[in-house]
């Protein structure tokens, strides 16, 4: 039976190609419109994903997830609600390599696209 499914799909698809190869000159016309409007649409199209992969991108881009699991030092006080990311692997080389880096303060920033470089100070949740 499954033999049957390939010659039957071997000889649509030599028709098929048949129908392109052996066919005399076609009669027909493209409307000279049908081009503009074609342009529209792969216009909108690639604007549409663009935007899309912006949205996205600006999701991604301000959400950092910072999560920790240390079996072995479950109950140091190290580990803090308010820590950021700028003391994670500070406490990981710490505890894990016993190097002794000292921490820095837990300040996190914002800024716009328009003035990268003007940081906002962000308050910790309270």
């Amino acid at each position: 039976m499954r033999n049957s499914k390939k010659e039957i799909l071997r000889v649509l698809f030599l028709l098929f190609i048949g129908l392109f190869l052996f066919t005399d000159m076609a009669r027909a016309y493209i409307d000279l419109g049908s081009g503009s409007y074609f342009f529209q649409v792969l216009i909108a199209a690639f604007f549409g994903i663009l935007f899309t992969l912006k949205g996205y991108w600006e999701k991604i881009e301000n959400s950092i997830l910072d999560a920790y699991d240390f079996p072995s030092h479950a109950g140091d006080p190290y580990l803090f609600d308010s820590i950021t990311p700028v003391n994670s692997f500070r406490i990981l080389f710490n505890l894990y390599f016993g190097t002794h880096f000292a921490f820095l303060k837990d300040e996190s920033f914002f800024s716009t696209w328009e003035r990268p470089y003007q940081f906002i100070p962000v308050r910790p949740y309270e």
